[in-house]
């Protein structure tokens, strides 16, 4: 019985959490059809293939869309700005801004692979790459490899935590999974930061 009373316990507080962290994000979300292409395939790889790595805070988001003429959205990130408090590679523009592979439509999240947009007011570890100088988001960065060069500080996540937790989309585990292993991988390299 007091088994019984205790499972029940934990499976209410489990699922008070899971409300509580739908309730922080939108309730829908839909992965964007896109072809990710590999510009890292390791930690190291990671380190070297991107332009500025900095410890970054979001202070402002913009939902930014392209729409067909009928009204649909054809296209959308997420603009991000906010305070670098570390730069650990590269340099740093006095205003940075960051393109989110993800946007906000009709209250549901579309993104791409298992990124999650950031959350204003929180630290971040980015691993970020710069678009081309004759791109139109040229002076713009995007995250390395998407949430594999995204990392929550100040809180001290274990695999127990959910994917929301996390702060990666996983429908089947696997994203969680792999993102974890990059993870503890990335959180050796910087053990100050984390």
């Amino acid at each position: 019985m007091r088994r019984t009373k205790a499972l029940l316990s934990c499976l209410l507080a489990l699922a008070l959490v899971m409300l509580t962290a739908c309730g922080a994000r939108q309730q829908t979300v839909h992965r964007l059809s896109a072809d990710r292409v590999t510009q890292a395939a390791t930690v190291s790889q990671l380190q070297e293939v991107s332009d500025l790595i900095v410890v970054f805070t979001p202070e402002t988001q913009e939902n930014v869309l392209s729409r067909y003429s009928d009204g649909n959205v054809s296209t959308g990130y997420t603009r991000t700005t906010g305070q670098v408090t570390q730069v650990l590679k590269g340099q740093a523009p006095a205003q940075l801004v960051i393109t989110e592979e993800c946007y906000t439509a009709d209250d549901a999240l579309w993104t791409q692979g298992g990124y999650l947009p950031m959350e204003t007011g929180k630290p971040y570890l980015l691993f970020l790459t710069a678009y081309d100088d004759g791109s139109d988001y040229a002076g713009m960065y995007y995250p390395t490899e998407l949430e594999r060069g995204k990392y929550p500080l100040g809180q001290a996540l274990t695999t127990a935590d959910s994917a929301a937790q996390w702060q990666v989309y996983s429908l089947d585990g696997d994203t969680l999974s792999d993102y974890q292993s990059w993870y503890r991988q990335v959180s050796a390299l910087y053990p100050d930061l984390f």
